[in-house]
């Protein structure tokens, strides 16, 4: 945000009047540029140092919690920028699902994600961090279809790694029942459920990096099923 400033109008004549206008351009200046304001500035790349648009930027606190200031997204250069948080250390991470960067947050890409990174931040300075993504892992594309009627379901899905399953993720389709989500390389188990639906299991799917495998998956209602 630009400094605000007053400007006199020549002739005006009245000293007093003119410092009063010049404390008032000085204290306005000092708000609008945010001195003394705790700030994060950063740039999200890939594995290669090439910027990542759009990239979802979480800012929480050490202890973990909710994030402090929603939808912080990177631009065209792969930079953001925040404010309006107390001094302290913080959690920073980023992901970007629909190109194969996962939350690292979630224990699913714990193992196959860079680590969270921890920033402190100070009143009197602006800490800078860069956060690199790494390698993209290969992706789930998937859309989710009542088999009778052939029109989309919302609907739940589990991703679960076959050899551990204490890792995974579980979250919802979009309203247009579609879904994509980085899938680390090891063998998974990807289950869908719907109310009213039987549910829908593939096991041992192996997706290797970089690759996106598109699935649509169909689910029957359960008086179907039972015919």
């Amino acid at each position: 945000m630009e400094p605000h400033s007053c400007r006199n109008k020549e002739g005006s004549g009245a000293v007093g009047f003119l410092l009063w206008l010049a404390l008032v351009a000085s204290l306005s200046g000092h708000r609008a540029s945010g001195q003394g304001q705790p700030s994060l500035r950063g740039t999200v790349v890939n594995g290669m140092g090439a910027p990542v648009e759009r990239a979802k930027v979480e800012i929480l606190p050490e202890r973990g919690g909710r994030a402090l200031i929603p939808d912080i997204y990177t631009s065209r250069e792969g930079k953001f920028e925040a404010t309006g948080f107390a001094p302290g250390r913080y959690q920073v991470y980023a992901y970007k699902n629909e190109e194969g960067y996962g939350n690292p947050s979630y224990s699913i890409y714990s193992l196959v994600s860079p680590p969270i990174q921890y920033v402190e931040i100070t009143e009197s300075r602006t800490a800078e961090v860069v956060i690199n993504l790494g390698s993209p892992l290969g992706r789930l594309s998937c859309d989710v279809v009542n088999a009778d009627t052939g029109k989309p379901e919302k609907s739940r899905f589990r991703l679960t790694i076959v050899d551990q399953p204490d890792l995974w993720l579980s979250s919802n389709t979009d309203g247009n029942g579609h879904f994509t989500i980085p899938a680390p390389s090891a063998p998974i188990e990807l289950e869908v459920e719907a109310p009213g639906f039987t549910t829908w299991r593939a096991g041992r799917l192996v997706i290797p990096k970089g690759v996106v495998k598109a699935l649509t998956i169909r689910l029957k209602q359960i008086e179907s099923a039972n015919r």
